[in-house]
C-alpha cells in the first residue's frame, strides 16, 4: 500500500512502520511454523533443556522412542530420568563439556524407555547463550544408532567365525602336507627296499640308493603317526 499521498505525513509514516512491522511479523511467524514442523516431524529426535537438565521440550519422535507423551516429559522431568543410569557419569562430562565449548558432536549413552528396556543413541548438542555468554538452554539432535549397533555387533561375530575358519583350514593344510610328506617318505622307502632285495650290502649301487633315503627319526615318528589317519575314509 502507498502511503505517500497521505496529507499528514506523520500518520504515513506510522501507517508505513506499522505495516512493515506486520510484514516482519508474518515473516517471523512462518519462521517458527517451518521450525516447529522440522521440530515435530523430523525422523530424528530433537530435545531442549534448561540449565537444570530439565527437558523444555521433546519432539514426537523423540517421545515415541521413549514411549511418554508430552505433557508427562515437558517442564517435568530431567533427561537424567531418560537415560540409562550407566550413562549418568557420561552425561555429567558432556554437560560440562558443552558449558565450557558451547557444542557436542556424536555423543554416545543409551536413552531408557518407559518399560526399562535401553537403546543406543548418538547426540549433538548446541549451547544457547545470552549476550554476556551466560548459559540458557541447549538444543540437541538426537539419532537412534540401534541398526547401526546390530550392524556392527553382527560384522564382529562374522569376523570371529571367519577367523575361526581359517584356523581350523590351516589347521588341515598342515596336516594334510605332514600327511603327503610321510606318503612320500614311505613310498621312497618302498623303492628302496624292492631296489635293494637283489644288491650285497658292499654293492655301490646300493649305497647309492640308500644315501638317497632320509634318516631323520623324526620323518619316521611322522610316518607311524599320520600315515593311519591318510587311509582312513
Amino acid at each position: 500500500m502507498d502511503y505517500s499521498d497521505q496529507a499528514n505525513p506523520a500518520i504515513a509514516a506510522l501507517l508505513m512502520e506499522i505495516e512493515a512491522r506486520k510484514k516482519a511479523e508474518a515473516s517471523l511467524r512462518k519462521a517458527n511454523e517451518e521450525w516447529e514442523e522440522l521440530y515435530t516431524n523430523t525422523e530424528c529426535g530433537f530435545h531442549s533443556l534448561d540449565t537444570g537438565g530439565t527437558v523444555l521440550g521433546m519432539n514426537d519422535i523423540e517421545l515415541f522412542w521413549l514411549g511418554y507423551r508430552r505433557e508427562e516429559v515437558v517442564g517435568k522431568m530431567k533427561l537424567t530420568q531418560l537415560i540409562s543410569p550407566q550413562c549418568h557419569d557420561d552425561f555429567r562430562y558432556a554437560c560440562g563439556f558443552l558449558h565450557e565449548h558451547g557444542w557436542l558432536r556424536q555423543f554416545p549413552y543409551d536413552m531408557l524407555r518407559r518399560d526399562g528396556m535401553t537403546f543406543p543413541i548418538v547426540v549433538n548438542v548446541r549451547a544457547i547463550k545470552d549476550e554476556n555468554g551466560k548459559f540458557l538452554r541447549s538444543i540437541a539432535s538426537v539419532f537412534d544408532v540401534t541398526a547401526l549397533k546390530n550392524a556392527q555387533s553382527e560384522l564382529h561375530k562374522l569376523n570371529g567365525m571367519l577367523e575361526q575358519r581359517v584356523r581350523e583350514r590351516t589347521a588341515e593344510l598342515f596336516m594334510t602336507n605332514k600327511i603327503l610328506e610321510a606318503e612320500n617318505l614311505e613310498f621312497r622307502r618302498a623303492l628302496h627296499d624292492k631296489a635293494c632285495q637283489n644288491l650285497t650290502s658292499s654293492d655301490p649301487n646300493r649305497r647309492c640308493i640308500e644315501s638317497q633315503l632320509p634318516e631323520d627319526s623324526g620323518l619316521n615318528a611322522t610316518l607311524c603317526g599320520i600315515l593311519p589317519w591318510s587311509r582312513k575314509p
